[in-house]
């Protein structure tokens, strides 16, 4: 922090340093805890965007970390170029031997963190050991391939966005801020998986998310459901049989 402090200096910019209030448990506890300090500063001067340094490198990481934890198609895309509200991530597309290059190039110094070989932290074995040893070992060009991965599963979830937001036509009956009624006889002429889709879409809609089992209740009850019943799909959301609808709420 004081290294960067001293680099802002001297290229006249304004440096903000921050202290979490409490050692973070974990490495999620310590990214939100950086993107709520990042938040505040946005805030407090005004400013449009929050920028980060992250890299293709780190696409990769986060890629396969997310597979083997069991990711979905959303999940497979990886670090968006732009998050709302007002992130970007400029340097996403470059790998890391290409902008350490470029740094040396122009004369830009730059810092090492040795909490980044930390194996605690179960990122820092994906980069330091995993990675490398499928690079070596397993399959060459590995990082390139998640990289294609997260590309293709961007485009495909792009395209399942846009084939749910037409067939709303279709479904909906009526939508108002926490009621959602959809026509069922319509609905089950669908494939589950994509009335699976529909269903998380709409319960975010209302303001909440549908686990991996709430998902599988919800459609299997809008495929049995006795008209007059009703399932609790989440914490804050019912689904119920009215005759030939089901209503969300």
């Amino acid at each position: 922090a004081l290294w960067v402090r001293g680099l802002a200096r001297a290229w006249g910019l304004e440096c903000r340093i921050g202290e979490a209030g409490r050692i973070p448990k974990n490495e999620e506890e310590a990214r939100l805890a950086r993107y709520a300090f990042l938040e505040q500063e946005k805030g407090t001067s005004g400013s449009r965007w929050i920028l980060t340094a992250h890299h293709e490198d780190d696409q990769a990481e986060t890629i396969l970390f997310r597979i083997v934890r069991g990711t979905g198609l959303k999940g497979l895309r990886g670090i968006r170029e732009q998050r709302s509200p007002g992130i970007l991530r400029p340097l996403l597309p470059f790998k890391k031997s290409r902008l350490m290059s470029y740094a040396s190039a122009v004369g830009l110094g730059s810092r090492w963190d040795p909490s980044n070989v930390d194996p605690i932290f179960a990122r820092n074995v994906i980069r330091n050991e995993i990675l490398p040893r499928l690079e070596k070992e397993v399959a060459p060009g590995t990082r390139q391939s998640l990289i294609r991965l997260g590309l293709t599963a961007s485009a495909e979830e792009t395209a399942w966005r846009s084939a749910l937001a037409k067939l709303d036509e279709d479904f909906l009956v009526h939508a108002s801020g926490n009621r959602i009624e959809v026509d069922r006889t319509t609905f089950l002429t669908y494939p589950p998986e994509l009335r699976a889709r529909a269903l998380r879409a709409w319960t975010k809609r209302l303001g909440a998310r549908l686990s991996e089992g709430g998902t599988r209740s919800a459609v299997a009850f809008t495929t049995r459901g006795a008209s007059g019943h009703e399932c609790l799909i989440s914490g804050s959301v019912r689904l119920l049989r009215t005759f030939d609808r089901f209503v969300l709420e």
